[in-house]
């Protein structure tokens, strides 16, 4: 029976997945401390409760040909018959995983979304209801599934979290029905593998032909909050389940801080804690990994933190190409022999071991309401002599402007 069931809940999840042509944490916005049981993302959607929104005018598909008709009153309830599948699917999900049961989960999340849009109600509810009516499909109401959504324009994200993983899926109203844009779940049975989502949101920057899926998730292990951490962008493809990736890259951090994801114009920012590189007295920091949509592509950006002392240990690791971003326009041909000189004196003492290697501090001092310094010192760990490379502090000067603080002068005592 089980295996009938799972070959039914494969069926199900290739129907209305397939490509249609060429159409395409009101949730917290503040970051999140995660447990250690993985549970619902926190989503780095709207928190404005008001139902979705008419489309843009810089939205280049044409939303307004698809529209789905609306109607005052409450929504209808599930069918039996979506009802019965959402819960063999969760029953098969839960223990497993596989990605076909999460797949089917995401699958009749689009026939209930389907109903709503019918029924002319989907426009009347904002993204806490619309969770509410999805929920409906569950015969437990003493502990409804976890579930999410954020609504875009005509787009709808919808998702769910289980312990086995989870999966979150992309929709578009289009030809009179719900048609799944991108379907993402576990990438395979491994603990690796598995998809624990911390962060998921609709994106659609300037120029793009619809709205990027943004993820950060990392996998299941419960012994540490250190963590190989993932970050995506994913664009519709020619199938849900294979969407063009922009971006996927994986790096080290710690999720029990969680992943935030924020947008701004046509800029991402993947807000997560990790080591500090530089000022490693200091443990644990926060970094901002940052990309800008241009032409259909991402182009890392340098991620600028709000502690300046934190701008300037970017500034001296990250390369030129970044860290010129960081500096004012009319000085960065004078300070750009001075990063690399830098640059390559903090990567050796960083390489340095013993039971006196080199310590980096910092200091900042604000000058006036526009200019603010930034002192950074090196010594030995043990014996707090002056580092040879880095016998003297070392100012470093910021200048507030239009686009915020960037590096004006670089200069040793």
């Amino acid at each position: 029976m089980a295996r009938c069931g799972l070959l039914l809940l494969v069926a199900l999840s290739l129907c209305g997945c397939a490509h249609h042509g060429p159409v395409p944490k009101g949730h917290d916005n503040s970051a999140r401390a995660v447990s250690p049981e993985p549970a619902r993302p926190t989503l780095s959607a709207s928190s404005d409760p008001k139902p979705p929104p008419a489309p843009s005018a810089t939205t280049i598909i044409d939303v307004a040909a698809d529209v789905p008709p609306r109607r005052p009153g409450p929504c209808p309830a599930p069918t039996d018959a979506s009802s019965r599948l959402f819960s063999n699917a969760w029953a098969i999900a839960s223990g497993t995983s596989v990605a076909e049961p999460h797949h089917a989960i995401d699958e009749v999340l689009r026939i209930r979304l389907d109903q709503l849009y019918t029924s002319g109600c989907r426009g009347n509810l904002d993204d806490k209801q619309l969770v509410k009516e999805l929920q409906r499909l569950s015969t437990d109401k003493k502990d409804p599934p976890a579930l999410f959504a954020q609504s875009l324009h005509g787009w709808t994200m919808m998702g769910h979290s289980l312990d086995s993983g989870s999966g979150v899926a992309m929709y578009a109203y289009r030809g009179g029905k719900a048609r799944t844009r991108i379907d993402v779940t576990n990438d395979g049975t491994s603990e690796e593998k598995t998809l624990l989502l911390l962060d998921a949101v609709l994106f659609q920057p300037p120029g793009a032909p619809e709205p990027l899926l943004l993820i950060a998730n990392t996998h299941p292990w419960m012994s540490s909050c250190w963590r190989s951490l993932r970050v995506r962008a994913l664009a519709p493809g020619p199938d849900p389940r294979t969407p063009a990736v922009l971006l996927d890259h994986r790096f080290s951090g710690r999720w029990c801080e969680g992943i935030r994801i924020r947008t701004d114009g046509a800029d991402i920012h993947f807000l997560y804690d990790a080591w500090a590189a530089v000022f490693k007295q200091e443990m644990v920091r926060g970094y901002s990994l940052s990309f800008r949509y241009r032409d259909g592509a991402l182009e890392r950006r340098f991620g600028f933190e709000s502690d300046l002392g934190y701008v300037v240990e970017d500034w001296l690791t990250e390369p030129w190409t970044l860290a010129n971003q960081a500096t004012v326009a009319s000085e960065r041909a004078k300070l750009a022999s001075v990063h690399r000189n830098l640059a390559a004196v903090v990567a050796v003492a960083l390489k340095q071991g013993g039971n006196d290697e080199p310590t980096f501090t910092r200091e900042v001092f604000p000058i006036d309401a526009t200019t603010k310094r930034v002192v950074v010192y090196c010594a030995g760990s043990s014996s707090g002599k002056p580092c040879p490379s880095w016998p003297k502090p070392v100012d470093f000067k910021f200048r507030a402007g239009a686009d915020g603080w960037r590096l004006a002068e670089v200069r040793g005592r």
